[in-house]
């Protein structure tokens, strides 16, 4: 890792440069995910973080308001239309598409609901040691 930083034009004691280099990002992951554990690169994260002053401002919230206020609306908008062609008599195949594809919505939902509940939305230095991995398996495909 210290064989990197030289060669991306940053000295090691110039944090500004170390922090803010792209190509040093590029270069370091590459090397960690290549030589180092999942630990050792949580580790490290947290190191870094802290020397470059990162944000540790959760997006869950953000996330599961999002997830909330979209899938709320679907919901109506569903309901509304569901209703008025009930009312106008004029309720088609197409109807139930539209009702079946918003049932179908709801396991990702849960999948997202679930996942920000157990951390997704922190960032990657403020999870706390195992908590990435079931983050991950429910991202996993099968």
């Amino acid at each position: 890792m210290f064989l990197k930083i030289p060669s991306s034009g940053c000295a090691l004691d110039d944090t500004d440069c170390v922090c803010n280099s792209d190509e040093l990002a590029q270069a370091l992951s590459g090397c960690m995910l290549a030589n180092c554990t999942m630990a050792d690169t949580l580790k490290t994260a947290r190191v870094q973080a802290d020397i470059c002053g990162f944000s540790k401002e959760s997006k869950c919230t953000q996330v599961f308001l999002y997830t909330g206020i979209v899938s709320s609306l679907a919901f109506l908008f569903v309901v509304l239309r569901i209703a008025g062609k009930f009312v106008s008599e004029r309720l088609s195949w197409d109807d139930w598409v539209v009702v079946a594809a918003f049932l179908l919505t709801a396991v990702p939902i849960g999948c997202v609901l679930a996942m920000t509940r157990i951390g997704f939305g922190e960032h990657l230095w403020s999870l706390e040691e195992g908590q990435l991995l079931p983050i991950l398996r429910l991202c996993k495909p099968t």
